[in-house]
């Protein structure tokens, strides 16, 4: 959530277009300096959430 407050502080009226990866706004963890398992748990986080934020867009884009 830091470097979406971060964003929206140099960008507030962009409010709109920016959004967590994490569909239930959760933060997926900084795995840098941890174990190859936690790497793996973080990739594994993100590609979840870019697989549904896809799907998001093209819902949005085929409604339009």
């Amino acid at each position: 959530r830091a470097h979406l407050e971060e964003i929206l502080a140099f960008f507030p009226n962009r409010a709109r277009d920016v959004r967590l990866l994490d569909p239930e706004g959760n933060d997926i963890e900084d795995p840098a300096g941890r174990s190859q398992i936690v790497y793996r748990r973080v990739v594994s986080r993100l590609d979840a959430a870019a697989t549904l934020l896809a799907g998001g867009l093209v819902s949005c884009a085929s409604s339009s």
